[in-house]
Parts: structure tokens; sequence; C-alpha cells
């Protein structure tokens, strides 16, 4: 583990600690997640959906443009409607889960995430050792964030 990722992983660990004692903190970070929507936009949302779960059982909460598929059925939107929507969201999160699959919306949401410096996973590797670095770095982001923004 270099240091950083031992930085990024204490930051982690304190912050985790002091949720804890406190009951939970009043802002989580937010992970965005992205992936592909059309061909099978009802299991793009059910695979969404429980990567949102995984998230809130590590301290996270998620935003899922995957649930825009019900906004569409009702008032339908352009394209580019949806991915200025997901961008602007994207900026206000502490990381990116990026689900697999053919997407060019989530390739342009991982570029803006890269240009962000917000820490990227694909979702074939969150489950082994890499997930522990790269939520320890989503919290240390998100402590940051905290910090800068008052």
């Amino acid at each position: 583990m270099t240091v950083r990722e031992r930085s990024a992983l204490a930051v982690w660990l304190l912050v985790r600690d002091i949720a804890r004692a406190a009951g939970r903190p009043k802002i989580r970070p937010l992970v965005y997640i992205a992936g592909p929507i059309t061909g099978d936009p009802w299991g793009c949302v059910r695979r969404a959906v429980r990567w949102s779960s995984i998230c809130q059982n590590n301290g996270c909460d998620a935003y899922l443009p995957q649930l825009s598929v019900l906004q569409e059925m009702i008032e339908p939107q352009l394209y580019e409607y949806w991915i200025n929507l997901g961008l602007n969201m994207l900026s206000r999160c502490d990381g990116l889960i990026r689900l697999s699959g053919d997407s060019p919306g989530a390739d342009r949401e991982v570029e803006y995430a890269k240009e962000l410096g917000l820490p990227i996973i694909g979702d074939a590797s969150a489950l082994g050792d890499e997930w522990d670095e790269w939520i320890a770095y989503v919290w240390a982001q998100h402590a940051y964030r905290q910090e800068t923004d008052r």
C-alpha cells in the first residue's frame, strides 16, 4: 500500500469511527453509479439499485441516473438533457462506480469524473481488495470537499 493509500485509509477509518460514535454524519459521501441504461432498462436499474445498497452499507449515499427511466416514461427528454443532468449531478459526487456494459454516456461520465479527480472503480473489481482502497478514497474525497466547501 502506498503512502497515499495509507493516508486515505486512515482518513476513512477516522471518519467512520467518528460517524459511528455520533450515529452518522449529517452529510454522507455521494457516489455516482454510471452504467448502461438503454437495451435492458429494468435490468440496469436493478443492478444499479444493488450497488446503491452496497454503497449505503458502507456509509455512502448513491445517485442513480438509471432511475431516469421512470421520468423518461412520463416526460421524455432529449438524450443530451439526460447527459447534462448526469454531469451536473456528478460534479456534486465524491466517487464513481462504473457498471460494466457498453454505454457512451457512462464513458463520458467516467471522463468527467477523471477531470474532477474523483475515485473511480468498475463493478467487476469492486468486490476484492480494491473496494477497500476505493471506499477509503471516497471518504477522503468527501472529507476534503467538506473542509474546502466551507
